[in-house]
């Protein structure tokens, strides 16, 4: 080739980069043009020179959020962040910023990440810190999922440090051609602490960009600004802004943090029945009645006859036999495994154990259906945005006595649910449409705690028997979450609980009910000893009667926030009834209780306590009840909510007194007697009359007011009652009683 030609070529060439460089150019400007990417050192400038900063440590300064969606249906989704760091927890949290995906619908790609110095230098992350995880590598035990996390370490971040950074996802549509999302304003991150950290944010922008045709439905969460709506080449272009959107406070019994969070829900999907036929095409193909499946059936219940008993073998044999396994790795986490498939596996996720429960149920010819939803504390579906997000599968049986939702997932007894199941909005799988439908709740005296403590004091020591019980919701939690745990934690737990009460008490044993079966009640026994020196010629004893510890155990009513501090409703999960019932057994010690506490009874909107104390010859026993009427405080209402509760557990403690007192040897042998007779009249009068000479007057009360139901004209009766009832400052009515004494003929 000689020299004229190379220099033609070398010319032809360089055109070529030149126009393909202007292409790419101008190619790059036509896609950038509705996301700019803004100047962060601008930013950060603009801060400083205003002098803001943030109570949180650190300030969003702009969050962008960019969603284009092609024609089949698939999503490009731009985030950009941009932030400012004010002290060195927030330089912590920021340093590594985790962002959770799907990996089998999603594609994620970093396309920058760096911090800005004070100086105006940019640090970029380095290659070597930044990570795709896979969830189930993080933690969670015997779980194999899609679900990943990318994450990337931001260099060099201090005080008085921004960052930014940005990244791309790819993501496929899930239903169809049709795509559902929400979009928030706020910047969530997640990072090692127990919650996310929400920080306030100066500037915001959410845009969207659809086809024309698409017809695209949206709700606004707590942003009453409408969107901007412009026709361009690509479609239309939706674009939300907001400026100065507060921090979120995390607190405890708060509501759905989606719920505080403004953003925008979005949908391309027709309706719900299209949810219905998508769902339905994943879950009829694994569904099967035939061959192993029907033989098992069969097999479990065999002997019975009854509809809803063929049920409960049914579902107690899934719980038995059944292990939770989330087995979803390369299946994207919505279709379940055929019902063939998890039966000889012995494992599955809640779709794969709903997909076997109602193929055992359609081969004894029982209606039955799956059906989705969201547990508390997830969001529930707005009717208005369809969409495909759910995290969990029960069933449902129509039953003309009372449909059945069954969970087999959980440790509860049958029929049931778990509490975060209860009262939602589950959607249910028919193929013809489907629908929501509320899924049941359990009233207060379903879901019980009870603490129940006996003590006895014998010559001069003390000994406690403690047993921790619950029922229903109350019950079902704490066996899911205490299952898991070792014996020597669960002691723990319970010497933990006692120790706080008696900080010398000596553990002598600890037993457990079985926490991992379904039909099981919830039960902690305690048994142990209390060095409590009771000198010989001590006249007094003082004992406490508290129901605090029961409701510490039970409920998180004794740490609530001041209202002052309170920022958010308070929410719980559930109605409850919470029992104390202290027994002082004295019949070795010769003490009897004195001055016994009036019984009791305060009621609030939200929250009803009762008290009682009951004595029976040397044994007291002191009982409460503390029952939480509803499940939502708003905040308005919080400070009345705070006083009733903080009312309560003041009065909820007690010293009990007790005196001792010399053997009465008369009052022995008329106790002996009354048992041998106890609707004698006469027994009955005379062991009162021993009763108020001893000062026991409740006791000779309750005597005396039986001898006149036996005899409601005995004058010697009425006479000693008016005299019990003196000692209790119920004058009119002892003046009655010994008018009534008076007329009747009898004189004292």
């Amino acid at each position: 080739m000689n020299s004229m030609m190379r220099l033609h070529l070398y010319r032809m060439v360089l055109i070529l980069i030149l126009i393909l460089g202007m292409g790419a150019g101008k190619a790059a400007a036509q896609e950038n043009t509705l996301f700019i990417i803004p100047d962060a050192s601008g930013l950060i400038q603009s801060v400083k020179e205003k002098g803001r900063s943030s109570e949180t440590g650190a300030l969003i300064l702009r969050s962008q959020k960019q969603l284009t969606v092609e024609k089949n249906g698939t999503i490009e989704l731009k985030s950009y962040v941009c932030g400012m760091i004010f002290d060195d927890r927030a330089a912590s949290d920021y340093s590594q910023i985790s962002l959770y995906y799907n990996g089998y619908f999603e594609e994620i790609e970093l396309d920058f990440a760096r911090s800005i110095q004070g100086n105006g230098e940019r640090l970029d992350a380095s290659r070597d810190a930044i990570q795709t995880r896979s969830v189930s590598q993080m933690g969670q035990a015997k779980m194999y999922t899609d679900m990943k996390s990318l994450a990337f370490s931001i260099p060099a971040l201090g005080q008085g440090a921004g960052f930014e950074f940005m990244v791309t996802r790819k993501i496929r549509p899930i239903v169809g051609q049709s795509w559902a999302r929400t979009l928030d304003f706020n910047f969530v991150l997640y990072h090692s602490g127990p919650v996310p950290r929400v920080d306030p944010v100066r500037e915001a922008r959410l845009t969207v960009i659809a086809p024309t045709e698409e017809k695209l439905k949206y709700y606004q969460r707590n942003s009453s600004v409408p969107p901007e709506i412009k026709r361009v080449k690509e479609g239309l272009v939706y674009t939300w802004e907001m400026e100065d959107i507060p921090k979120l406070v995390y607190e405890i019994n708060m509501p759905v943090d989606d719920t505080l969070l403004p953003g925008v829900e979005l949908s391309s999907i027709g309706d719900w029945r299209d949810i219905d036929q998508w769902a339905h095409a994943l879950f009829s193909p694994s569904i099967d009645s035939s061959g192993p499946i029907l033989k098992t059936a069969l097999e479990i219940t065999k002997g019975i006859t009854d509809r809803k008993g063929k049920i409960k073998a049914v579902f107690e044999y899934i719980q038995k036999n059944i292990e939770y396994i989330a087995a979803d790795l390369d299946r994207g986490g919505y279709a379940p495994h055929p019902a063939s498939q998890i039966l000889k596996n012995k494992y599955g996720d809640c779709k794969d154990q709903t997909v076997l429960f109602v193929s055992m149920l359609g081969a004894l010819g029982i209606e039955a259906y799956p059906a989705i939803l969201n547990t508390y504390p997830r969001m529930e579906h707005r009717l208005d945005i369809p969409s495909p997000y759910f995290n969990h599968a029960i069933s449902y049986i129509p039953n003309v006595d009372g449909d059945l939702w069954l969970d087999t997932v959980a440790t509860i007894q049958f029929p049931g649910l778990l509490w975060n199941s209860q009262g939602r909005s589950a959607f249910v799988i028919n193929g013809r449409g489907g629908g929501f439908k509320k899924t049941p709740s359990s009233g207060a005296e379903s879901n019980e705690g009870e603490v129940n403590f006996y003590i006895k004091v014998s010559g001069e020591t003390l000994s406690m028997e403690l047993d921790l019980l619950a029922k229903g919701a109350m019950g079902d939690t704490f066996k899911n979450s205490l299952k898991a745990l070792e014996q020597n934690q669960r002691k723990a737990m319970a010497q933990d609980l006692l120790k706080k009460m008696y900080p010398s008490c000596e553990i002598e044993k600890v037993t457990f009910s079985d926490f991992s079966d379904p039909n099981a009640s919830f039960k902690i026994s305690v048994r142990c000893r209390i060095p409590y020196a009771i000198p010989s010629n001590s006249r007094m004893l003082n004992l406490p009667f508290s129901s605090m510890a029961s409701i510490t155990f039970y409920s998180t009513l004794a740490g609530l926030t001041p209202p002052v501090d309170r920022k958010a409703d308070y929410v719980m999960g559930f109605v409850y009834d919470i029992k104390s019932q202290w027994t002082y057994d004295m019949t070795e010690s010769g003490f009897a209780s004195i001055n016994l506490p009036e019984a009791e009874v305060m009621d609030s909107e939200f929250l009803r306590f009762e008290r009682q104390f009951k004595e029976e010859g040397r044994t007291l026993r002191a009982t409460s009840k503390l029952t939480l009427k509803t499940t939502k405080i708003p905040l308005a209402k919080y400070a009345d909510f705070y006083e009733s509760t903080l009312e309560i557990l003041q009065k909820s403690q007690k010293t009990l007194s007790f005196q001792k007192r010399e053997m009465d040897h008369t009052a022995l042998a008329l106790e002996t007697s009354l048992k041998d007779k106890p609707d004698d009249v006469s027994s009955l009068v005379a062991l009162a009359k021993q009763y108020l000479k001893n000062g026991k007057y409740g006791e000779a009360n309750v005597l005396l007011t039986k001898a006149l139901v036996l005899n409601p004209d005995h004058g010697e009766s009425h006479y000693f009652l008016g005299i019990a009832l003196g000692h209790d400052y119920k004058m009119e009515e002892a003046q009655k009683e010994f008018e009534t004494a008076s007329r009747l003929g009898f004189i004292p």
